[in-house]
């Protein structure tokens, strides 16, 4: 009788839950939107943020900009059923200055065409005074 019991709570041994992420660095769009579906509170956080400029998400415009401002984003792909994704997303990067003039020089008519660079905040140090204090 003991061993059944064991045997039957073994059987209903609950699974590890898998981890919710809330923080992205390098990722795609469907593993964002998958992981938005999960948990809507989420970062696109980068210190060597040459990863988002050269990465894949970089020109989804649409979903950035939805999550950001915390609109329904309506996710449809074959073979699975619609979500309707309502994230807050936010979006932190810090980047050297030839970097983000090349992603600019390449990107910045579509990224200020769809509103998207106007989300953000930009700020930059002087380096001579910098140089000054060293």
């Amino acid at each position: 009788m003991d061993e059944k019991a064991i045997e039957k709570h073994l059987i209903s041994e609950p699974k590890k839950p898998q981890p919710l992420h809330f923080i992205y660095e390098d990722t795609t769009p469907k593993a964002l939107l998958d992981g938005l579906c999960d948990s809507p509170d989420a970062g696109l956080i980068s210190d060597e943020s040459i990863t988002f400029f050269k990465g894949y998400i970089k020109n989804h415009y649409g979903i950035l900009n939805k999550a950001w401002d915390g609109d329904s984003y309506l996710y449809h792909r074959v073979g699975s059923d619609p979500k309707n994704i309502k994230a807050t997303l936010t979006i932190s990067f810090m980047a050297q200055p030839s970097i983000f003039n090349d992603y600019l020089k390449k990107y910045g008519e579509q990224a200020k065409g769809s509103g998207f660079l106007s989300r953000f905040l930009f700020t930059s140090i002087n380096t001579q005074v910098t140089k000054k204090i060293k």
